[in-house]
């Protein structure tokens, strides 16, 4: 576990379905999500995400996909996990931060195979994306 960071995702596989996500601080407690058991949803085209996304594992099948964070409509406890296929978009629909700014990130699946995104409690439509 890295020192660097306070949290960081946490997430067991069996047989390719998620069995709990959650993360760990530096001293290894819990601190978000818990046991449960998320839903693998399979997402062909570009969206928005929805709260019904909220601690689902996003699995995208096709390249090139943009992932819009909307203005509203995501509960303030909001993450999921993504996993890309080749090049993915994550972009804000214009008043949500993503990493501190409104600016469009993209993530690739040969340096971020998964990545997470957090919604801050101290921040509110503010997001880290994250790549694991």
């Amino acid at each position: 576990m890295s020192d660097y960071l306070t949290a960081e995702l946490i997430g067991l596989y069996a047989n390719g379905t998620k069995k709990w996500i959650g993360t760990l601080d530096a001293a290894g407690q819990e601190q978000i999500g818990g046991p449960s058991i998320a839903s693998v949803v399979q997402i062909s085209g570009s969206r928005s995400l929805t709260a019904s996304d909220d601690g689902n594992v996003l699995e995208l099948t096709n390249a090139g996909l943009t992932l819009t964070m909307p203005n509203s409509g995501l509960p303030s406890t909001f993450s999921c996990v993504v996993i890309p296929n080749g090049t993915t978009s994550i972009a804000s629909a214009g008043t949500p931060l993503l990493n501190g700014a409104t600016t469009t990130l993209t993530r690739t699946f040969t340096s971020n195979p998964m990545f997470a995104i957090q919604a801050r409690g101290s921040a509110s439509n503010s997001y880290v994306i994250s790549g694991v």
